[in-house]
Order: C-alpha cells, then sequence, then structure tokens
C-alpha cells in the first residue's frame, strides 16, 4: 500500500470517496445527510486543507500511479488560550473502500498521520467517530484510542419559537 499527500490533482478522487463516506453515514443515520452543496463546499475545503501548512491530506493507492482506495484528512486545532495543552491533532475524514479494508491502508494512514503530528510537537491527537458504526469505531478502538468527551444530542425539531 501507498500513501502519499495529497496533490491538488487527487482531489476529483477524493471528492468521489468523500462521497462514498457521506452516503455510508447516512446510512447508518439520516442527520449525515450531505446537503445538495455539500460536495462543492468539500471540495473548497478540501483544497484549501491540500494547501494549508497546518493540515495533512492523504491519498492511499495500492501502487504508484494506480486509483485512490483510500485517503484521511487530518488537521491541527487551536483552541482557545485557556487549556495548557495545546495545539491538537484532529482527523476529520478517514475513508477506505470496503472491497481494500483489513489489508493495512489505515494503519499506515494512521501512522503518517500521527508522525506529522508528532513532527509538528503535538502530543493530543482526536476522532470523533458515531457509536453506531460498524467499521469505524472498532476500528478507532483497536488503534488505541478511546472515549473522553460524549456528545449528546436532542431533536427539538418542531418545538415552539423563542418569545
Amino acid at each position: 500500500m501507498r500513501i502519499d499527500k495529497a496533490r491538488p490533482d487527487d482531489a476529483p478522487d477524493i471528492l468521489d470517496l468523500w462521497i462514498e463516506l457521506m452516503d455510508y453515514h447516512a446510512a447508518l443515520d439520516p442527520v449525515f445527510a450531505r446537503s445538495a452543496d455539500g460536495p462543492a463546499t468539500f471540495a473548497a475545503f478540501l483544497f484549501d486543507l491540500i494547501e494549508s501548512e497546518e493540515a495533512i491530506v492523504l491519498a492511499a493507492r495500492q501502487a504508484p500511479g494506480s486509483p485512490l482506495v483510500g485517503y484521511a484528512v487530518a488537521r491541527v486545532v487551536h483552541d482557545p488560550p485557556i487549556f495548557e495543552l495545546m495545539p491538537r491533532g484532529e482527523i476529520l475524514d478517514f475513508y477506505v473502500r470496503p472491497l481494500l479494508r483489513r489489508r493495512g491502508a489505515g494503519s499506515a494512514m494512521l501512522d503518517r498521520i500521527t508522525s506529522w503530528f508528532a513532527g509538528l510537537g503535538i502530543a493530543r491527537l482526536e476522532v470523533r467517530v458515531y457509536r453506531g458504526n460498524p467499521i469505524g469505531y472498532p476500528f478507532w478502538k483497536k488503534q488505541g484510542f478511546g472515549p473522553y468527551l460524549d456528545t449528546l444530542s436532542l431533536d427539538i425539531g418542531g418545538r415552539g419559537e423563542d418569545g
């Protein structure tokens, strides 16, 4: 498996993988359904991240020049200066095509991300994963990630107006 930093010309293929990832999540829970302009918005965001010195976008291929089989996006997060441990790393997206999973691409991308953050002197790496994700949640647990904050939600649609 070959893991490289993504180039701008990888963006269309990454966008295709992002759509697969989003559709996978939307099938788990409709709250993850992408908006009509989601792909265009993500594409613009992706170009910014590829060019950023505070982000890493990875492209996974089986061999040099072969089609993408996965991608990962991570960035440096600067919280307000009220915490001692700053900045931190955050994995935003992480995806490997289903037929090519369990062949080392995910672990290789995570190793590359971890090394990149360590080279920046960042000691904490976070990822948000849906607990109902039967593939992603076990992967992250296997990699040594564990829960530290819970995000709780409440559907308030249909409730009255303020005032």
